[in-house]
Protein backbone atom coordinates (compact mmCIF):
# COMPACT_ATOMS: atom_id res chain seq x y z
CA UNK A 1 0.00 0.00 0.00
CA UNK A 2 1.12 3.30 -0.91
CA UNK A 3 3.05 5.13 1.99
CA UNK A 4 0.96 8.59 1.94
CA UNK A 5 -2.46 6.56 2.58
CA UNK A 6 -0.88 4.30 5.20
CA UNK A 7 0.04 7.35 6.98
CA UNK A 8 -3.53 8.70 6.35
CA UNK A 9 -4.99 5.72 7.66
CA UNK A 10 -2.57 5.47 10.48
CA UNK A 11 -3.96 8.78 11.84
CA UNK A 12 -7.65 8.02 11.43
CA UNK A 13 -7.28 4.93 13.38
CA UNK A 14 -5.48 7.27 16.51
CA UNK A 15 -8.93 9.23 15.92
CA UNK A 16 -11.18 6.38 15.77
CA UNK A 17 -9.04 5.54 19.19
CA UNK A 18 -10.11 8.35 20.90
CA UNK A 19 -13.29 8.80 19.80
CA UNK A 20 -14.27 4.79 21.07
CA UNK A 21 -12.26 6.04 24.52
CA UNK A 22 -14.03 8.89 24.54
CA UNK A 23 -17.54 7.06 24.64
CA UNK A 24 -16.42 4.63 27.27
CA UNK A 25 -16.24 7.24 29.84
CA UNK A 26 -18.22 9.87 31.29
CA UNK A 27 -18.30 13.94 29.81
CA UNK A 28 -16.03 15.24 32.19
CA UNK A 29 -13.35 12.12 31.52
CA UNK A 30 -13.54 12.22 27.91
CA UNK A 31 -12.35 16.40 27.78
CA UNK A 32 -8.88 15.27 28.79
CA UNK A 33 -9.02 12.25 25.70
CA UNK A 34 -6.67 13.67 23.05
CA UNK A 35 -4.56 12.37 20.71
CA UNK A 36 -1.50 13.51 22.88
CA UNK A 37 -3.07 11.74 25.72
CA UNK A 38 -3.96 8.62 23.88
CA UNK A 39 -1.04 6.21 24.48
CA UNK A 40 -0.72 6.49 27.67
CA UNK A 41 -4.36 6.19 28.01
CA UNK A 42 -4.52 2.72 25.99
CA UNK A 43 -3.63 -0.50 28.02
CA UNK A 44 0.09 -1.72 27.17
CA UNK A 45 -1.51 -5.15 25.94
CA UNK A 46 -1.82 -5.52 22.34
CA UNK A 47 -2.63 -9.19 22.03
CA UNK A 48 -4.47 -12.07 23.76
CA UNK A 49 -4.88 -16.01 23.76
CA UNK A 50 -7.62 -17.77 22.47
CA UNK A 51 -8.36 -21.08 22.36
CA UNK A 52 -9.66 -21.81 18.61
CA UNK A 53 -11.39 -25.40 17.15
CA UNK A 54 -9.44 -26.92 15.00
CA UNK A 55 -9.70 -29.90 12.84
CA UNK A 56 -11.13 -33.13 14.06
CA UNK A 57 -12.54 -31.13 17.27
CA UNK A 58 -9.04 -30.44 18.81
CA UNK A 59 -8.83 -27.55 20.47
CA UNK A 60 -5.75 -24.82 20.12
CA UNK A 61 -4.11 -21.63 21.16
CA UNK A 62 -3.53 -18.65 19.27
CA UNK A 63 -2.56 -15.02 19.48
CA UNK A 64 -5.15 -12.47 18.31
CA UNK A 65 -5.53 -8.89 18.19
CA UNK A 66 -6.78 -6.92 20.77
CA UNK A 67 -9.90 -4.73 20.27
CA UNK A 68 -9.23 -1.37 19.28
CA UNK A 69 -5.44 -1.48 19.83
CA UNK A 70 -4.15 0.48 16.10
CA UNK A 71 -2.64 -3.04 14.59
CA UNK A 72 -6.37 -4.32 14.73
CA UNK A 73 -8.13 -1.12 13.25
CA UNK A 74 -5.00 -0.75 10.59
CA UNK A 75 -5.68 -4.27 9.37
CA UNK A 76 -8.98 -3.69 8.90
CA UNK A 77 -8.91 -0.34 7.60
CA UNK A 78 -6.00 -1.70 4.80
CA UNK A 79 -8.70 -4.32 3.78
CA UNK A 80 -11.97 -1.48 3.83
CA UNK A 81 -10.49 1.90 3.46
CA UNK A 82 -13.73 3.67 3.49
CA UNK A 83 -14.66 3.37 7.14
CA UNK A 84 -14.80 6.82 8.41
CA UNK A 85 -16.72 5.97 12.06
CA UNK A 86 -16.68 4.21 14.62
CA UNK A 87 -20.43 2.72 14.09
CA UNK A 88 -18.71 1.48 10.66
CA UNK A 89 -15.64 -0.58 12.37
CA UNK A 90 -18.33 -2.33 15.19
CA UNK A 91 -20.32 -3.50 12.41
CA UNK A 92 -16.70 -5.20 10.95
CA UNK A 93 -15.98 -6.26 14.24
CA UNK A 94 -19.83 -7.89 14.83
CA UNK A 95 -19.07 -9.76 11.06
CA UNK A 96 -16.34 -11.07 12.46
CA UNK A 97 -17.77 -12.24 15.71
CA UNK A 98 -20.70 -13.93 14.04
CA UNK A 99 -18.11 -15.78 11.58
CA UNK A 100 -16.15 -16.53 14.43
CA UNK A 101 -18.94 -18.09 16.28
CA UNK A 102 -20.03 -20.24 12.93
CA UNK A 103 -15.77 -21.36 12.82
CA UNK A 104 -15.67 -19.74 9.32
CA UNK A 105 -12.30 -17.66 8.81
CA UNK A 106 -13.62 -13.73 9.11
CA UNK A 107 -10.40 -12.79 6.60
CA UNK A 108 -12.13 -14.25 3.28
CA UNK A 109 -14.96 -12.26 3.82
CA UNK A 110 -12.74 -9.31 2.59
Amino acid sequence: MNSKTLKKLRKRAKQLQVVWLKSMVNSEEAKGINLQTLKSLLPKQTHYYAMVAGSRGYEHSCIRLSYMTEKWIMKILKKKPHIKTIGELNEINEQHQQLQRNNSSWMSTF
